[in-house]
């Protein structure tokens, strides 16, 4: 305690520095963040003060249109005469103003002041678009002024927005006076009044989400930060006024004083730290002279005590490694220089402790060897434990690294065990050689299973062409028993073609394999119902579609083993028995991994379950061809594409009662696998 409260008053005047430091960067800051608090209220003020110039202009335009609707409601009649004098004086007066119209109140356009032509305004009736008419129809349930949104001026001015100011007469209309207003004339002339507050400030008006107006181009250097917006409401108008400090303004408004504080107080502490620095130099040199014989001391005792550990565990190490088969126990220092070394597998190296004990790693070792060890060894003195399968004198061998701690848990030795795998690597290249032959040959199969079929397709193709040019030119004179002949032919060779089309089918599932994807698999479930639509109404089948995940899958294969099926448990049923099916899925986790079980059920015929793995090989039937039509293909392509998917398929059945095929599928598939393979 007495130390600590030393080396506290030796640290005291630093300390002081830093309080002087910290105290004046806070005052610095409190000045720079009061003049960034009056940038503030001076911005949200020239908002305001813009968006009550808008307001008020805007009402004093909209009042002297509304006394001049009063006084002509009261006089009962109104003249062009009067209408242009009134209006003329008003263009005359008030500033922003395309035009003054007299409508009729049936929204014909009367009387136009100024008569100078107006594309916008030209034409009986006013053009009432979607803008237009919702102020319109607003004055006149109202009865009251409304101003329209900003929309564009049609004789190329620019924006402009409506004014309506109905005039009524008792219960009736006498029509409205429209005010035709230029946006960039009227703002100019309201915001120029107010020039004195709104100088060094940029201004942006809007109207709902379009900018109508900028007082200053984007890009003028505003202080974006810094903006402040106001509303100014009129007659059902809303337009938000943004103001923004020019650069030029902030830097006006910016006074050096903070940045003053700021470097007098950073002098001052660097001043008195460097004052006490030179006062603690020798103090501190004394006690570092101190510090480094303490940690010799402390060195060379910790040294005696791994010495002392290591030889209480030398034999202990001696023994397990001499009892390890095939393997070799390896103790080093941090010298990378052998401490023990030990087993049977030193014998078969040619290799002995005698040998190695003392060395270091590249004293005893050829350097091929040492540099492949060399990283194990650093590892494990880093306190990392690493492995590696190493190459040596034409065999291989398992080499882990581990550290070795005290009982403080400072690393302060590695220790190394080594074991021969030189069969295990043999047996694993042969079985990857094995792999990759039987791939090829699966690859050569599916290949000659789709050129075949495709080359069988022409002949095919002709000996059912010729077979109908003979049934259709022939087929009459021909004796009973010849055209028995044909036909048997033909039904042979349409026989042929559907196996033929099966195994392409078949084939084609690896060959036409596309990358794994998120797949719905009751989006699929609906789109297979709606393509045997026609065939569910014709056996009046009724189907249960139950929860559905989403799986990661091929969605054309999930569609091919839905289709086969549900198909299937259409086909075979009872006769005059309407078929049933249920489809429902669940997700289950098996061993770590997350499985879709996907059952579909039917109340068919069913089938002994000895013929199980029978159904699923290609061209395998349970019924001969009268019963039931089909290939004996669909079971072998759903089989095959549960494979690539990494998954299974099989079935529960008894005959008369029906069969439930269960597809078992992973619910994730990992990125390496991501095209598949079919076993």
């Amino acid at each position: 305690m007495a130390e600590h409260r030393a080396r506290l008053r030796a640290w005291l005047p630093l300390l002081a520095g830093c309080a002087i430091l910290l105290a004046t960067a806070g005052l610095a800051r409190a000045l720079w963040l009061q003049e960034e608090k009056q940038m503030e209220q001076k911005t949200a003020l020239a908002a305001r003060s813009a968006a009550a110039a808008i307001e008020a202009s805007m009402r004093t335009r909209v009042l002297a249109l509304e006394r001049i609707a009063a006084r002509w409601a009261e006089d009962g009649a109104l003249s062009e005469v009067q209408f242009r004098h009134e209006a003329a004086r008003l263009l005359r007066d008030f500033g922003g103003y395309e035009a003054l119209v007299f409508v009729d109140p049936e929204v014909t356009n009367r009387w136009i002041e100024p008569q100078a032509p107006n594309r916008f305004l030209e034409g009986l009736p006013v053009p009432l678009d979607e803008r237009r008419l919702e102020a319109l129809q607003r004055a006149r349930r109202d009865r009251a002024a409304a101003v329209s949104r900003t929309l564009r001026i049609a004789n190329g001015k620019g924006l402009g927005f409506l004014t309506w100011v109905p005039i009524v007469r008792g219960d009736g209309f006498q029509g409205y006076i429209l005010g035709v207003f230029l946006v960039e004339d009227f703002l100019e002339n309201v915001l120029e009044g107010n020039a004195g507050v709104l100088a060094g400030y940029t201004l942006a008006v809007h109207d709902g989400g379009d900018l109508i107006h900028t007082r200053v181009a984007p890009g003028s250097g505003a202080g974006l930060r810094r903006t402040h917006a106001a509303e100014a409401a009129f007659y059902g108008g809303r337009w938000r006024v943004d103001a923004s400090p020019l650069l030029a303004t902030v830097a006006e408004e910016r006074s050096p004083l903070p940045w003053l504080v700021g470097a007098s107080g950073a002098l001052i502490g660097l001043l008195l730290t460097l004052a006490i620095r030179q006062a603690q130099v020798a103090r501190a040199r004394a006690r570092e002279a101190e510090r480094a014989r303490h940690s010799l001391e402390e060195e060379m005792l910790e040294r005696e005590r791994v010495t002392v550990a290591l030889h209480r565990s030398e034999e202990l190490y001696r023994t397990l490694a001499a009892h390890l088969p095939d393997a070799a126990v390896f103790l080093f220092d941090s010298d990378l220089r052998y401490l023990l070394a030990e087993g049977p597998l030193l014998e078969g190296l040619g290799l002995s402790n005698v040998r190695l004990e003392g060395k270091t790693l590249g004293e005893r070792l050829p350097a091929e060897a040492a540099a492949r060890l060399l990283p194990l060894y650093v590892a494990a003195l880093e306190g990392d434990a690493t492995s590696a399968e190493i190459p040596f004198d034409g065999r291989w061998f398992l080499v882990r690294a581990v550290p070795v701690r005290n009982e403080a848990g400072e690393v302060y030795a590695g220790m190394v065990l080594a074991q021969e795998i030189t069969e295990r690597r043999l047996a694993e290249e042969e079985l990857r050689a094995t792999a990759a032959r039987l791939e090829d040959s699966n690859r050569e199969l599916q290949d000659f299973a789709y050129i075949a079929s495709h080359d069988l397709q022409e002949p095919l193709r002709k000996v059912q062409a010729f077979g109908d040019r003979l049934a259709g030119r022939y087929g009459a004179v021909l004796e009973e028993q010849g055209r028995d002949y044909l036909e048997r032919m033909l039904g042979a060779a349409r026989r042929m073609q559907d196996l033929l089309e099966g195994l392409l089918r078949f084939s084609r599932i690896t060959t036409n394999a596309r990358p794994f994807e998120r797949c719905d698999l009751a989006q699929v479930a609906r789109q297979v119902l709606a393509d045997l639509e026609v065939r569910v109404e014709e056996t009046n089948a009724s189907i249960e579609l139950g929860p559905l995940p989403v799986i990661d899958a091929d969605p054309l294969q999930m569609r091919q083993v839905l289709q086969n099926l549900i198909a299937n448990a259409l086909k075979f049923t009872e006769p005059g028995r309407a078929p049933h099916v249920r489809i429902e899925a669940a997700l289950v986790r098996e061993g770590g991994q997350r499985l879709c079980e996907l059952r579909v059920t039917d109340r068919g015929i069913g089938f002994d379950e000895r013929y199980l793995e029978k159904i699923f090989a290609v061209f395998q039937r349970l019924h001969g061809r009268g019963s039931y039509e089909g290939s004996g293909v669909g079971l072998a392509i759903c089989r095959k594409i549960a494979l690539r998917h990494g998954g299974s398929i099989t079935a529960t059945s008894k005959p008369g009662e029906g069969s439930t095929f269960v597809v078992r599928l992973p619910a994730e598939q990992a990125a390496a696998t991501a095209l598949g393979s079919a076993a």
